[in-house]
């Protein structure tokens, strides 16, 4: 694997066995000197202060989705309100997501349908080939009596 890749999860805490990288750190100089960098750089990202975008971007951002696209319907845009008072949508549903789920459904019934019909012999359900003793051809005619 890497060694920059190694030290980076060794930074975020990620590495599966540290003592290995600890070990190599000790051992290389210019492995060191690349880890000081990285964990400068980390330590840097971390000292930032988080940030969010303005709201006003974030609805011209959304207001620009919905308009580029082609099935939005007028009703389900909402430029008036703000990003915190937007509720979660569930995705619209097809009409071919009824005729799969009915069909899936039907699948499954003939299938055990069909496991049902095979199991079953007579109006009773069929004993298994194992459970049966072996008759030989002799036993068979002596009890019909030729």
């Amino acid at each position: 694997m890497d060694n920059e890749l190694r030290l980076i999860q060794y930074l975020y805490g990620e590495e599966a066995r540290p003592e290995d990288v600890e070990r190599l750190l000790a051992a290389d100089e210019a492995l060191r000197a690349e880890y000081r960098r990285l964990r400068a750089v980390k330590e840097q990202l971390d000292a930032r202060p988080r940030s969010r975008p303005d709201d006003a971007v974030v609805d011209a951002v959304v207001d620009a989705a919905a308009n580029a696209a082609p099935a939005a319907k007028p009703s389900a845009r909402r430029t008036d309100r703000s990003r915190r008072d937007r509720e979660p949508t569930a995705p619209q549903r097809t009409p071919w997501h009824r005729v799969m789920r009915v069909t899936a459904a039907l699948a499954v019934l003939l299938v055990g349908v069909s496991i049902g019909v095979w199991q079953w012999e007579g109006g009773v359900l069929a004993p298994s080939a194992s459970t049966e003793p072996a008759a030989s051809s002799s036993a068979t005619v002596d009890a019909r009596g030729e």
